[in-house]
């Protein structure tokens, strides 16, 4: 689900496939950003944190998501 939300955020936001270095770099984290506020939202994050605390990988295993979806989440949230 991840890659497949990551990609259409590239094509939501008009990426360019063409690109190299810094922004390429800016890219992809634009993708993940995107891709994260599509699949996790704020309530469902608070709602699993509530539960198990703010261990990346327990979150990521009931938001159905990566541990790398949990950090882009919070960089973006935090």
């Amino acid at each position: 689900m991840w890659t497949l939300a990551h990609e259409l955020g590239h094509a939501v936001l008009e990426h360019r496939g063409d690109v190299a270095g810094w922004w390429s770099t800016r890219q992809e984290r634009q993708a993940d950003q995107w891709a994260a506020e599509l699949l996790i939202s704020p309530e469902d994050y608070a709602a699993a944190e509530a539960l198990y605390g703010p261990h990346a990988g327990a979150l990521a295993r009931e938001l159905g998501v990566t541990v790398h979806m949990i950090q882009t989440w919070r960089s973006h949230w935090n």
